[in-house]
C-alpha cells in the first residue's frame, strides 16, 4: 500500500496516483531531458515498471519485433505477453545512446509535475485508461480486469483492482 504521512503523521493512502494529463508530462520530458522523455513514453504506451523500460532500452534489438515487445522479462520472472509499441516510440527508442540513472530519471519526472508523480504512476494511468477503454468497447467487467491483469503482467486480478482503486 502506497502510504504518506499528512501533517498530523497519520497514514493516508494516495488515491490520485493516474497522472491526469501524461502527454503534457511526456512533452516536458522531452524539452528537459530526451532520453527521460522516451522512458516516460514507453512507461506510458505500454505500462511495463521503470526497470524494465530500462532493459528494453539497452537491448530493444532483442525484444521489439514486428512492432511488438516480446519475450520482456518482468517482476517476478513472468514474461509479459506481447505488447504493441507504436513505429514512432520504436525510432526513438533506436536513437537512444546513453541511459541517465533512475534516479536522474525520477529527479525529472519531480521536476516536471512538482514532485506529484513518481515513475510508477504511469502504471496506475496506463490500467485506468485500458480497463475503461476496454469497458467503453463493451468488454464485461471481470474480462477487462482480467485483461488489463495480463498486460500489466500481474498473476492476480486483486493488484490490479489495487491499481485502479488508486487511479
Amino acid at each position: 500500500v502506497h502510504e504518506v504521512k499528512n501533517a498530523t503523521q497519520e497514514k493516508v493512502i494516495r488515491t490520485d496516483r493516474a497522472i491526469e494529463d501524461p502527454h503534457k508530462v511526456i512533452s516536458d520530458l522531452y524539452d528537459l531531458n530526451y532520453v527521460s522523455g522516451v522512458i516516460a513514453n514507453i512507461l506510458n504506451e505500454t505500462g511495463v515498471r521503470i526497470s524494465e523500460s530500462y532493459e528494453l532500452i539497452q537491448n530493444h534489438q532483442e525484444y521489439i519485433r514486428n512492432g511488438k515487445i516480446i519475450g520482456l522479462i518482468g517482476k517476478g520472472n513472468h514474461i509479459y505477453i506481447p505488447k504493441s509499441i507504436s513505429s514512432e516510440l520504436i525510432h526513438k527508442i533506436s536513437l537512444v545512446e546513453k541511459l541517465p540513472s533512475q534516479d536522474t530519471f525520477r529527479k525529472h519526472l519531480k521536476q516536471i509535475t512538482d514532485g506529484k508523480h513518481k515513475a510508477h504512476d504511469f502504471r496506475f494511468t496506463f490500467a485506468n485508461r485500458l480497463f475503461h477503454q476496454k469497458l467503453a468497447e463493451g468488454i464485461e467487467y471481470h474480462q477487462a480486469l482480467k485483461e488489463v491483469s495480463s498486460e500489466l503482467n500481474h498473476s492476480r486480478a486483486e493488484m490490479t483492482n489495487y491499481y485502479l482503486s488508486r487511479a
